[in-house]
């Protein structure tokens, strides 16, 4: 139903998943998680222990994919304004936000 259910140890609040029945996919790092939701938006939770796992989540719609590791997470963004298409990464793995741009073929 779109929900997402969660059990086991709730040291780094890894168990406070979201209310909602709209996710399409999730991904989990080491003491953190994130979803996609139907609307093309990511909501993480859990501890943000190396710096942005959390709190560097990107907002806004539009993200297509997504993944994370113990450290870092990285997703997809395809929209038609104002970028074509970006890849956001947050975590700690070089705290890095940013995005890079596709390159049309000419």
């Amino acid at each position: 139903d779109g929900s997402i259910v969660s059990w086991g140890s709730n040291e780094h609040g890894n168990r406070d998943t979201p209310i909602g029945n709209d996710f399409i996919d999730i991904t989990a790092g080491l003491y953190n998680s994130s979803a996609l939701k139907a609307d093309g938006s990511i909501v993480s939770w859990g501890c943000d222990c190396g710096p942005g796992q959390v709190s560097n989540t990107p907002t806004g719609t539009g993200f297509v994919a997504f993944d994370s590791d113990w450290s870092s997470s990285i997703a997809l963004q395809a929209t038609v304004v104002p970028i074509p298409a970006a890849v956001w990464l947050f975590g700690s793995g070089l705290g890095l936000l940013g995005w890079i741009r596709r390159r049309k073929a000419a």
